[in-house]
């Protein structure tokens, strides 16, 4: 197999569409096809960010790449390889990671620095040479490139030194773009001076948009809705512990508490209107808040990674029927 340049030998035999599908006459579904029963995303990036700790020195030691949600339906698959004791689901070896995720019926794949996959993982990856084309769009604002080769969709992106390789069938694009659209960053061996799991009095303060007018305010348990050309709204509206906790890890894998108080923005650059940030963080004794503006338009992982983690709260937030019963805002911003 040839990728970006480089041969790897000693392919498994197995035919490929194992990596997509059962075989002919297949009498049971492979691991990777079969959606785990307990394993999550937040599973998923604690076993990837704690093997990869384990590989390098120093208490930061750049970045993981994961999305934080999947499109619809989807799951981590019960095992990277097609059987029970084949390599799990993730599978980590030194630079190289991978994981699987699946609806049951096919599965898709992301691969982080696949020219370091060990010969065992190697049947799994894109075989051959492939013709890769800028798609005009991005991920964490870095240019995705495509290539499509024996109707297995690629999409690459270079983050932070590491190929970010995300696969699957050609009829489920959209959902494998879903993934590349959702990847954001998480530190590998950030977030030592916290608590490793979220304390019973941890709360936030999250303000966005033009003015910082949107409001999440976990104490109070409330939610203010910017209406632009009305007054704001608020609303009661409660995370439930298991999202506060998922926020929780979040705010861990980037190391928020490592983050300056003001985080900056565009440099030399204007954006009309302007979106506004401002995060403050409660729990165990520690206080601390972020502020900065137009995160979405800067380049820069670390400010991606806030921008995703902003994205994360206003997901939990408009899933909820308290938020679908608002009014639509009228008028705009210019």
């Amino acid at each position: 197999m040839v990728f970006h340049g480089v041969v790897l030998t000693g392919c498994a035999e197995a035919p490929a569409q194992d990596a997509f599908g059962p075989t002919p006459g297949a009498q049971e579904k492979p691991a990777f096809m079969v959606p785990s029963d307990t394993l999550t995303l937040a599973d998923l990036r604690k076993q990837i960010l704690a093997a990869s700790a384990s590989e390098i020195e120093g208490a930061r030691g750049g970045f993981a790449f994961l999305p934080y949600t999947l499109p619809e339906g989807f799951r981590p698959s019960a095992g990277w390889g097609a059987n029970a004791g084949d390599e799990g689901n993730p599978a980590v070896s030194g630079d190289f990671y991978a994981v699987a995720f699946t609806d049951g019926s096919t599965v898709i794949r992301l691969a982080v620095n696949p020219d370091d996959a060990p010969s065992s993982l190697e049947w799994t990856l894109p075989r051959g040479g492939l013709d890769w084309d800028k798609t005009g769009a991005g991920a964490l604002l870095h240019e995705v490139s495509e290539a499509v080769r024996d109707g297995i969709d690629h999409f690459r992106v270079e983050l932070a030194g590491r190929d970010v390789v995300v696969y699957g069938p050609q009829d489920k694009r959209a959902q494998i773009w879903k993934v590349v659209e959702g990847l954001a960053p998480a530190v590998i061996g950030g977030a030592q001076a916290v608590p490793a799991t979220m304390p019973a009095d941890f709360d936030f303060l999250a303000r966005w948009g033009v003015g910082a007018k949107n409001v999440l305010d976990t104490a109070a348990g409330t939610f203010t809705q910017d209406m632009i050309a009305d007054p704001s709204i608020t609303i009661d509206l409660a995370l439930t512990a298991v999202e506060k906790a998922e926020l929780y890890q979040h705010l861990r894998d980037i190391d928020f508490w490592a983050y300056p108080a003001d985080a900056g923005g565009l440099d030399g650059m204007w954006v009309t209107p302007s979106t506004d940030y401002s995060l403050t963080v409660s729990g165990a004794g520690l206080v601390h808040t972020v502020r900065g503006n137009d995160f979405w338009t800067d380049p820069e992982i670390e400010a991606q990674a806030l921008y995703k983690l902003f994205q994360h709260i206003q997901a939990i937030i408009e899933a909820k029927d308290e938020f679908k019963e608002l009014p639509e805002p009228r008028g705009g911003y210019a």
